[in-house]
């Protein structure tokens, strides 16, 4: 399959942003004595030690100015990628190590970073474009075999992503990432007691907290298991929000296996979820990134989405759904398509929105008809 990334110079919007923070770096770069370092190397050096400090804000701004300097710098173009996906920009993000892979396809970091970024933005067949042939090239890297896994499951692949992941333990056996998604994975394809028995031990001991708990609770609601997911979801949450989860749980059960649970998949590249264990926290458990990893999770219950209606079969709605992607743009940042119970029609619902007001917004931005707001 032929890797085809698009062409041009790194967006306006990423230009503004980075030169606007660009202001105090640029004066306390000229303002340190020169040391014979080359400009570049410098700005390289200073962006990463910024990015290690936990300030991507500055380091964007000083890969960005090296990027000015030198085009066509891979290192700088990379820093600059990565740090866009730590300031939730995965446009800006792709752009970047776009131009690394128009340099050189086979860029190990900058076709990570791409791949992650089309997720990102609800494109996960043109992450596994460029993912497909990098698993070829490196089989043993367990972070690629993890994300190939993830574009999969977006894909209702599960076969093909349990397979993934399986080569990835085979690599890092201890891989937290894998093993929940492996365990989601066999989850959402129905095989619920290797589901459990790929989950259940990772709410013990070292590698238990938010995430590893309620994607339990998950894998027990989807197996028809309520009382036991009621029980681990109030480890972390409050009574009205787990009695959210158990309605949606039953939800998921209700629709199309596979192709509709996956859909429920939520992409969220930039950080990772809370981790506290305070009760009623606002989870937000959907595809998240934290350093290099990447880990699976359903979106948060009692959402806000919107209903574009029933059409006569799946293939009408894909078609749907494609033209929206392709007409609407920018206005689907941040969501994604929910998959429909198995019943006489198939529905488009989109999602998830802050409110009933955002969902409302979003309707009156597409002028479109039907749209009505609804809460799962």
């Amino acid at each position: 399959m032929k890797r085809v990334v698009a062409e041009g110079r790194l967006s306006p919007t990423l230009l503004l942003l980075c030169g606007l923070a660009l202001g105090g770096c640029a004066q306390s770069l000229d303002k340190q004595p020169y040391s014979g370092e080359p400009r570049v190397e410098r700005l390289l050096r200073m962006g990463t030690d910024a990015a290690s400090g936990g300030d991507p804000m500055t380091a964007g701004a000083l890969y960005q100015q090296a990027v000015q300097i030198e085009p066509n710098n891979a290192e700088a173009l990379r820093g600059l990628g990565a740090t866009m996906q730590r300031l939730d920009k995965p446009r800006e993000a792709g752009e970047a190590f776009a131009a690394v892979l128009r340099m050189n396809p086979d860029d190990l970091e900058a076709g990570v970073g791409y791949a992650k970024a089309m997720i990102a933005i609800g494109r996960p067949e043109a992450a596994a474009v460029h993912l497909e042939p990098l698993v070829e090239m490196y089989g043993d890297d367990a972070r690629v075999l993890n994300l190939a896994g993830v574009i999969q499951d977006l894909q209702a692949r599960h076969d093909e992503a349990a397979q993934l992941y399986r080569r990835g333990l085979a690599v890092a056996p201890d891989d937290l990432n894998l093993r929940n998604n492996l365990g989601l994975s066999l989850a959402l394809a129905g095989r619920h007691e290797a589901a459990l028995s790929m989950l259940e031990p990772l709410t013990r001991g070292p590698t238990s907290n938010v995430r590893t708990r309620q994607n339990l609770a998950l894998a027990y609601g989807l197996a028809g298991d309520y009382g036991a997911a009621e029980r681990v979801a109030l480890l972390d949450l409050d009574e009205s929000a787990v009695a959210n989860n158990l309605a949606y749980y039953a939800a998921l059960r209700e629709m199309e296996p596979s192709r509709a649970r996956s859909a429920a998949l939520r992409p969220d590249i930039a950080s990772a979820s809370s981790a506290t264990n305070d009760k009623g926290a606002d989870l937000i458990l959907g595809l998240t990134l934290a350093g290099d990893s990447l880990s699976l999770g359903m979106p948060p219950v009692g959402s806000w989405f919107v209903d574009l209606g029933g059409f006569a079969t799946a293939e009408h709605a894909d078609a749907r759904w494609t033209k929206l992607r392709r007409e609407a743009g920018p206005a689907l940042h941040g969501h994604t398509r929910l998959g429909t119970a198995a019943d006489s029609k198939t529905s488009l619902i989109i999602g998830p929105f802050l409110d009933k007001t955002d969902a409302g917004r979003f309707c009156t931005d597409l002028d479109i008809d039907p749209c009505d707001p609804t809460r799962l």
